[in-house]
């Protein structure tokens, strides 16, 4: 289930960063999503290479807890402190994440 889980952790930050998005007529411009979806794909390389060790941790229940609280709090702080834009860069990261999850899926990896 770990794709799955993984999958509905980050749409329990996505949504509400979505949610954001629309709320605040956050811009969307290509600068944001590129960000976001560089950001996603970046953090994604770095834990792979210590795959064994980040899924160990990840496992977790505190850790995945503790993730979904931090992704909701980066993102008021964000907003607080960058603006809209900052909801914008975190919805497009998670979304890449989220596309990331489904053609690892697709590919049977």
């Amino acid at each position: 289930m770990g794709r799955r889980r993984d999958a509905l952790l980050a749409l329990a930050v996505a949504l509400p960063a979505v949610a954001a998005v629309l709320a605040l007529d956050a811009p969307v411009t290509p600068v944001a999503v590129v960000a976001g979806a560089a950001g996603a794909l970046a953090v994604e390389a770095v834990l792979s290479a210590r795959a064994v060790r980040v899924r160990a941790v990840w496992e977790r229940p505190a850790v995945q807890l503790v993730a979904v609280v931090a992704g909701l709090a980066l993102a008021a702080v964000g907003v607080a402190l960058v603006g809209p834009a900052a909801a914008t860069v975190l919805a497009a990261g998670l979304l890449t994440y989220l596309a990331f999850l489904a053609v690892l899926t697709v590919l049977g990896r």
